[in-house]
C-alpha cells in the first residue's frame, strides 16, 4: 500500500463495497427503472432480482427462500421482531428475555415495549461476555413470549452459543431471535433444524451498501408488521422494494457464500497477526471478551493507562481507522454498556478501542498501522507522566 493512504479496521460498523457488488448495481441500473408491483417489463425485471436475492440468502442460512423479507436493514428488522410481541397471536404471553450486551435497537425497543405492558428480563453475561444457560433456562420459566439474544457482539465479536440457546427455547417451547447481523458470512450458519424463530441481519456488514437487509422468519411464526400499505414481501413490509439495495445484499451474499471458509481463515489470519505484533510492542494490553468464543474479525483491547477517545483521534490524525464501540452509540459520551455489563471498570471502558478487519485488508496494513499504534500510545503515555 502507498505511506500515508488510510487503514480501515472498523469493518464491524461499516464495510466498503465490493467491486462485484457495484458491478451489478450499474449493470441493474443501466437495465432502467425496475418497480415489482408494475405492470409491464420492469415488474419481471424486479420479481427476478428479489427472487434470486432471496434465493442466495436462503441457501448460506439453509432456509426457504419465502421466508425471507427485505428491510432497511439490522435496526428495522431487530424492531419487526420484537414488535410482533403486540400480534395477538401471541397473547397472553407478554414477556421478552434478552441480554445486557444486545445492540441498542434491541435494548430501546425492549425499554418502548415496557409501555405496553410487556415485561422485559435483561440477562447479564460474565467477563467473557457470555450469558449463563442455567439462568436463561431459570428466566424464562412459563410464559415467555420470545427470547432475543445476539449471535455475535458487534463490540467484542463473542459468540453466544446460539444452538445451546436453541435447544432451551424448543425444550421451554418459547420463540426465539437472533441478532445476526455480526454473525452471517463470518460464521456458518445452518437453520435447518434448530429453533431458531427468526435472525435479522443487514447488508454493510457484508461489503453491500447501508440501508438494505432482512429477517428470516420462520414458517410457524406470524410477524406483526410496522409498516403498512401494500402487500409487498409477502404483506410483512409494506413499500416498494429496494431493488438496488437488493441487488447489492444478492452479490454481496453470493460472493462471501462462494469462499465462505477461506473469507474466515483469512479473516482471522490478520486478526491473529494484529494481536500478536501488538502485545510483542506494547505493555499494558487486555483483550476484553472471550478469545476462544468470537467471531473471526474482531478485537477489543483495552490500552492501560492511555484514553481511548485520544487514542483514537492520534490514530485518525495518522489514517488508521478504529472505533471505541458501535457506530450507533459513537456519539454517546457515556461508556460502552458492553463493556460495563462484562464488569470493566469505567476508565477500562473508556481506554478500550475495537479493531475489525474485512477480507479487502491486507497483512502490510497491519504491519503498517503496529507502528502507528506503537508511537501513539507511547507518545500518550508520556503526556500521562509529565
Amino acid at each position: 500500500m502507498t505511506q500515508g493512504q488510510e487503514i480501515y479496521f472498523d469493518n464491524n460498523a461499516t464495510t466498503k463495497v465490493l467491486p462485484e457488488v457495484k458491478e451489478a448495481v450499474v449493470e441493474l441500473l443501466a437495465q432502467g427503472a425496475s418497480n415489482s408491483s408494475s405492470p409491464h417489463s420492469g415488474n419481471v425485471r424486479a420479481r427476478k432480482v428479489l427472487s434470486q436475492c432471496r434465493q442466495n440468502i436462503s441457501q448460506i442460512l439453509c432456509v426457504p427462500s419465502s421466508s425471507i423479507t427485505f428491510t432497511s436493514g439490522g435496526t428495522e428488522s431487530n424492531n419487526l421482531a420484537l414488535h410482533s410481541v403486540l400480534s395477538s397471536s401471541y397473547s397472553p404471553l407478554k414477556r421478552i428475555v434478552t441480554t445486557a450486551v444486545e445492540h441498542s435497537s434491541i435494548l430501546k425497543k425492549c425499554e418502548s415495549l415496557k409501555r405496553h405492558n410487556i415485561e422485559i428480563i435483561t440477562l447479564p453475561v460474565n467477563s467473557k461476555g457470555l450469558i449463563d444457560l442455567e439462568q436463561l433456562c431459570e428466566e424464562i420459566g412459563v410464559g415467555s413470549t420470545l427470547v432475543s439474544i445476539q449471535w455475535a457482539n458487534n463490540e467484542t465479536g463473542v459468540i453466544q452459543p446460539m444452538h445451546e440457546i436453541a435447544k432451551i427455547c424448543a425444550n421451554k417451547s418459547c420463540i426465539l431471535h437472533t441478532d445476526a447481523a455480526q454473525a452471517l458470512g463470518k460464521l456458518e450458519i445452518d437453520l435447518q433444524g434448530t429453533s431458531i424463530h427468526m435472525l435479522s441481519f443487514t447488508g454493510h456488514k457484508l461489503h453491500a451498501p447501508s440501508g438494505i437487509g432482512g429477517i428470516y422468519v420462520s414458517e410457524t411464526i406470524k410477524l406483526n408488521p410496522i409498516l403498512l400499505g401494500g402487500e409487498q414481501e409477502h404483506g410483512l413490509r409494506a413499500g416498494t422494494e429496494n431493488i438496488v439495495g437488493i441487488t447489492a445484499l444478492g452479490k454481496a451474499i453470493e460472493v462471501r457464500a462462494s469462499k465462505l471458509h477461506s473469507d474466515i481463515e483469512y479473516m482471522q489470519k490478520l486478526r491473529d497477526k494484529f494481536e500478536h505484533l501488538l502485545f510483542e510492542e506494547l505493555d499494558g494490553l487486555t483483550i476484553n471478551g472471550s478469545t476462544s468464543s468470537r467471531i473471526c474479525n474482531t478485537t477489543n483491547i483495552s490500552f492501560s493507562g492511555i484514553d481511548g477517545q485520544a487514542l483514537l483521534g492520534h490514530l485518525n490524525s495518522k489514517g488508521v481507522y478504529c472505533s471505541q464501540g458501535s457506530a450507533c452509540t459513537s456519539m454517546s459520551p457515556h461508556p460502552s454498556h458492553v463493556l460495563m455489563a462484562m464488569g470493566l471498570r469505567e476508565d477500562e471502558a473508556y481506554s478500550s478501542l475495537r479493531f475489525s478487519f474485512s477480507v479487502l485488508n491486507t497483512l502490510e496494513e497491519i504491519y503498517e498501522a503496529i507502528g502507528k499504534i506503537t508511537d501513539s500510545c507511547e507518545a500518550l503515555r508520556k503526556l500521562s507522566v509529565m
